[in-house]
């Protein structure tokens, strides 16, 4: 049997069972149209390659003249079976309906004239061919036929593979490839005909293109042809040399004992020499997509320390761009029932919605998948080419996805990229498991924060109402003392002097609770003024020079200790706040007349704090109890203009504490505040 003989035996049983496995294909999964055009191709394949074989092997020249004949009988389906599931496979069928019909009219009018001599004319001795076959007029035109077939098949194919991307654009590489080896292998059995000496060696290539068509109809997930041809070359270099040597050195030297040891060592050691020049050559060939799979592994390791859901979604989506270099990348969360465009990255003109909905048959696709899937898997999204999505899980619990366009130099994603992202989805996933439980955390805590600080103010009103109660109840008794200084009784007359002296008390007393009232309706205007960032060292010193002169009048030192340049966010209220502080210390130093008549105002800032102290030389309020005219004389629990003082400092996220000073026969206010929050 001859090298010729065997390729047509080949071609046909290897047509045959694929065409089979195709045909059972179509039974399980209901009519396909590309699946049955392509089992019809491998049956005109599978006729002439039978008669191929036949018309090698027979010595007869009859036989061998039918058997010409009865192989281009299947010779003349097989371009219009190729176009047909070509279109189909494209997807462009529809548009190009005119061609198939009047090809497959062409094609019925040469079987009309099939076993005729305008076919076949005959058959005769060429070269190393005892009866090769001789063509008649029919076939010139049949051969024209073909070749346009073939070549407006190859066309469509380059149109395409330019207009796609991905896994599609891939999978017309494989058919391309196909195509070339195949055609080009199929087309080295026209020579002959016309007495041009190329023998027909390539015949065994219509194989190649059967097999790697079937591959890329059947295959979900189609390997990078570029990977595909490199392993192949690899394996067959590597076993060429692993099995050739020892059949050399059993065909000619006659050593096949040797042959058959040296077959087992080699067989043995090719497979670990495969594996490693396999992954040399992968490694040079993938080095890109290597190097952003690595860098990807490292940024997603990093994800987990990051507390805010927009800072996490605007990381993410640029910095995934930024090393995939992809058309775009979005972002979606979901929240009820909805999710929704959190961030989105572009490269171009790209409009994602805003907001899907749970229920969207996109979102079904993949919403109880919690690994990436890739885009030729999904339903169709917006008209956008999707490359992968990598849904959002921790536990079973579903958080979003993120949304990957195709790269921009459209080579499609691979198992690898599958895994990494796979990496990337599951460290997104827990930091925003963290991010939610950090917010939940951080809720529960400021709602107990609100109840102490309600809690507080609680505290504050009850200790400011008995400070304005006592206040009040002062003036009242005041003013009823005053009025019982000039009452007329039967002993008693009260002259123009009791009652110039009354009326003066009652009006000093109704300005007296005037004040009061003032002071409240200054905290609560000011209590919702801005804060603002202010020179506080400047603001407080200004006010102390208000005072210089009132205490000059007392004898009283007032000491400035206020470092400069110390800057903090206040709102109005805080100048109040000091006023009253102040005005308590002057009005104890002159209730108590101490010896040294000294106030004392510090402030300075330390490891992120600010320190405010007042001190004077008025009493021990930390100790005693006493009340002096209208606001404080600065009593620990008395004092309406001391709690608002205390108030106000709380506003301002400060600590207020009392202490004793110069020998516990002074006070000393210290208030901190902590500009670091």
């Amino acid at each position: 049997m001859s090298f010729y003989a065997l390729s047509g035996l080949i071609n046909g049983i290897t047509s045959t069972v694929l065409g089979i496995f195709i045909f059972l294909k179509v039974r399980r999964r209901g009519d396909n149209p590309l699946y049955i055009s392509y089992v019809f191709f491998c049956l005109s394949v599978s006729v002439w390659s039978y008669f191929y074989f036949a018309w090698m092997i027979t010595g007869i020249p009859q036989k061998a003249l039918l058997y010409s004949r009865c192989l281009m009988m299947g010779a003349m389906y097989i371009p219009i079976f190729y176009l047909h599931h070509l279109l189909y496979l494209l997807g462009n069928f529809n548009e190009k309906k005119a061609i198939i019909f009047f090809g497959y009219l062409f094609t019925f009018v040469f079987l009309l004239f099939g076993f005729s001599p305008y076919y076949v004319e005959s058959v005769s001795l060429k070269f190393c061919f005892e009866f090769w076959p001789n063509p008649g007029i029919a076939y010139h035109m049949f051969l024209i036929l073909w070749f346009y077939f073939v070549a407006y098949g190859v066309y469509i194919l380059l149109r395409s593979f330019k207009n796609t991307t991905g896994a599609k654009r891939n999978q017309i590489k494989y058919v391309l490839f196909a195509t070339v080896c195949g055609w080009l292998g199929g087309a080295t059995n026209f020579p002959l005909w016309y007495n041009i000496k190329i023998f027909p060696i390539g015949n065994i290539l219509v194989s190649v293109y059967v097999i790697i068509t079937a591959y890329a109809i059947i295959k979900h997930h189609l390997m990078d042809i570029r990977i595909a041809l490199t392993r192949t070359g690899v394996f067959i270099c590597v076993y060429v040399i692993a099995l050739g040597l020892p059949l050399f050195l059993g065909y000619k030297y006659d050593m096949w004992k040797t042959a058959a040891y040296s077959s087992i060592i080699l067989s043995f050691m090719g497979s670990f020499v495969y594996g490693y020049f396999k992954r040399r050559a992968e490694n040079a060939l993938l080095k890109e997509q290597i190097r952003y799979q690595v860098t990807l592994k490292d940024f997603s390791s990093k994800l987990i320390f990051i507390r805010d859901e927009n800072e996490l979604s605007e990381k993410l989506v640029s910095r995934i761009m930024e090393i995939v270099n992809l058309k775009f990348c979005a972002m979606y969360i979901f929240d009820r029932d909805k999710l929704y465009l959190k961030n989105i990255k572009c490269n171009g003109d790209i409009s994602l919605p805003e907001k899907i909905s749970f229920n969207d048959k996109f979102i079904r696709a993949f919403k109880n998948i919690n690994i990436p899937i890739l885009g030729e898997d999904l339903p169709e999204f917006k008209d956008l080419e999707i490359g992968m999505v990598a849904p959002l899980f921790s536990k079973q619990e579903f958080y979003g996805f993120i949304v990957l366009g195709q790269k921009t130099n459209n080579i499609m994603f691979t198992d690898t990229d599958i895994d990494v992202f796979s990496i990337v989805s599951n460290q997104v996933s827990l930091a925003l498991s963290e991010i939610y439980y950090f917010n939940e955390y951080k809720k529960a805590i400021e709602e107990k924060f609100n109840i102490l600080i309600e809690k507080e103010k609680l505290e504050s009103a009850f200790q400011i109402s008995e400070a304005y109660r006592h206040e009040l109840g002062n003036i009242i008794n005041i003013i009823s003392m005053s009025l019982g200084d000039i009452t007329f009784t039967e002993n008693y007359n009260p002259g123009k002097e009791e009652i110039e002296h009354a009326a003066g008390s009652i009006l000093a007393n109704v300005k007296r609770a005037q004040y009061v009232f003032d002071v409240i309706n200054l905290y609560n205007e000011h209590s919702v003024s801005e804060f603002k960032k202010v020179d506080l060292s400047e603001i407080l010193s200004s006010i102390i020079r208000g005072y210089e002169n009132e205490c000059k009048a007392c004898g009283i030192d007032i000491r400035n200790k206020i470092k400069k340049n110390i800057f903090f966010e206040i709102n109005r209220n805080f100048e109040f706040a000091f006023k009253y502080l102040l005005e308590g210390a002057i009005g104890a130093i002159r209730y108590t007349l101490p010896e040294n008549k000294i106030m004392e105002v510090g402030l300075e800032e330390t490891a992120g704090n600010i320190h405010l102290r007042i001190s004077d030389t008025g009493g021990n309020a930390a100790e005693n109890k006493f009340y002096k005219g209208v606001g404080i004389v600065r009593a620990k629990d008395g004092g309406i203009c001391y709690f608002l003082a205390r108030r106000i400092m709380f506003d301002h996220n400060g600590t207020f504490k009392v202490k004793p000073c110069y020998d516990a026969k002074g006070t000393e206010f210290v208030i901190e505040f902590d500009v670091t929050k």
